[in-house]
């Protein structure tokens, strides 16, 4: 699971028991946690804008000035916290990112479809995860627990690039070529051990490991333009990225916030256009 999770909510208590400590209102108390929680994510992924507006677009639902004006602050001060600890550096790396001729964004629009499509697919299994986690076999959080470390094990020695968040396994994604079927069996893998890991209880993050499967996502559909002699393979980068977003827009229901996020987590701002059209594209279909 991706660290994300955790972060934001660390963020979001510590931003309440400051405000409980200081007897504030309970609509002060609201914007404080909700700069908390906007700090936690800028924090984990050195975003500070996708951080801001991960407040007013999923959180708050609201673009006032007493919204932005505080989680702006909040964000860019995590950052700046962050960064002198641990560097500068974006998440991922996408040294080989080049401009997408805009002949291809019918490309773009087929990709987000797809994504839109598979976010209602994830969405459904992290909702229905209950189901699986409810059988008679589960008798205590602590079996359902064991599942997910048993399935750890198993992947340990068989696919180890899908466990953790997954930062380096969208590197190597940006930078190598893999096979159909390799492909096919890490987005299934990492698909579902991503609903085990989060269906079993444990304190983690999905943010993460969502855009690792989009980017598997866009590995697999990237490989198949490819293939059929339709996009060039120096264009691999960008429908990787392109598909990031879109997954990421259909199951958070947030496109300004994975556009930003993909952005800031790449360090290239070029490919704005195509991120932008992907998410609501994304977000239209789901």
């Amino acid at each position: 699971l991706g660290r994300e999770g955790p972060s934001i909510q660390i963020g979001a208590v510590a931003a309440q028991g400051l405000s409980r400590l200081m007897g504030r209102t309970r609509m002060e108390e609201r914007y404080l946690i909700t700069s908390g929680a906007s700090a936690g994510l800028a924090a984990a992924f050195n975003a500070p804008l996708a951080g801001t507006m991960f407040a007013l677009e999923e959180l708050h639902r609201n673009f006032s000035g007493a919204v932005l004006l505080p989680t702006m602050a909040s964000a860019i001060s995590a950052t700046i916290v962050s960064q002198f600890f641990f560097g500068s550096a974006t998440s991922f790396s996408f040294p080989l990112l080049v401009h997408l001729p805009s002949e291809y964004l019918w490309c773009v629009v087929l990709i987000a479809v797809s994504c839109g499509f598979a976010g209602i697919v994830f969405n459904y299994g992290l909702l229905h995860m209950d189901a699986f986690y409810g059988l008679p076999i589960f008798r205590s959080q602590y079996m359902k627990i064991m599942f997910a470390l048993f399935a750890s094990t198993i992947l340990a020695f068989t696919l180890p690039d899908v466990l953790g968040g997954g930062n380096l396994l969208v590197d190597s994604l940006a930078k190598a070529r893999y096979g159909f079927g390799f492909l096919a069996a890490l987005l299934l893998a990492k698909f579902l051990f991503t609903l085990i890991s989060y269906g079993c209880g444990v304190p983690g993050g999905f943010f993460l490991p969502l855009l690792v499967i989009g980017a598997l996502i866009g590995s697999l559909e990237g490989e198949l333009l490819i293939s059929a002699g339709i996009l060039s393979a120096l264009y691999l980068p960008n429908i990787i990225i392109i598909a990031m977003v879109a997954f990421f827009a259909a199951s958070i229901r947030a496109p300004i916030t994975g556009t930003l996020l993909i952005l800031e987590m790449t360090g290239v701002f070029h490919p704005l256009t195509a991120l932008a059209l992907a998410s609501a594209v994304a977000y239209v279909t789901a």
